[in-house]
């Protein structure tokens, strides 16, 4: 997944961490030199990871956190002074000097962070799928006399064994039976 977005102000900082994290097998989606061409960015993803320095064109990275919100996961790389002011619990730090491999294995954990907040983030059901499988459900305990949790099974093997959405299998039940 290339949802990774790199700001730095220096052209120096943003080539070589660039190229540090290529060299990861990290791609990088966007490079950018202000908190603007960031959040941009972020929202154009809906989501991802930061990779930033202190201080941007623009505004800090305190600032580019606030802006963001809950939008993506930040990775600050600074001097160990200026990660000392850093009070949001929510950014994640990286002293400088920063080696490769110490790079790569923090924006890989914030990739799953990130893929995990997405994946919570999608609602599973709308409530009208949901009435549908509880209709299927209940057609089958009445027509074939097993148990609500048999029935559940029945359509989720369905599902499984055709590839389509437990609700469309849901569908199928309720055309037959219903």
């Amino acid at each position: 997944m290339n949802r990774v977005v790199i700001a730095f102000e220096s052209e120096k900082n943003r080539t070589q961490t660039a190229n540090l994290l290529s060299t990861g097998n990290i791609p990088v989606r966007y490079v950018c030199r202000s908190g603007g061409e960031v959040i941009r960015s972020i929202k154009t993803m809906g989501g991802g990871v930061v990779v930033c320095g202190f201080k941007l064109s623009d505004m800090t990275a305190f600032e580019l956190a606030a802006n963001l919100e809950d939008e993506a996961q930040m990775l600050l790389i600074a001097s160990p002074a200026q990660l000392a002011m850093c009070e949001n619990e929510e950014i994640f730090l990286l002293p400088t000097p920063v080696n490769g491999g110490m790079l790569c294995g923090s924006v890989e954990m914030l990739l799953q962070i990130e893929e995990r907040r997405l994946r919570k983030a999608i609602p599973r059901r709308t409530p009208e799928e949901e009435a549908i499988i509880r209709r299927a459900k209940q057609l089958l305990v009445e027509n074939s006399r097993i148990t609500e949790e048999q029935a559940h099974r029945m359509i989720q093997r369905q599902s499984m064994d055709t590839g389509m959405k437990m609700v469309d299998a849901a569908r199928m039940v309720i055309d037959a039976l219903g």
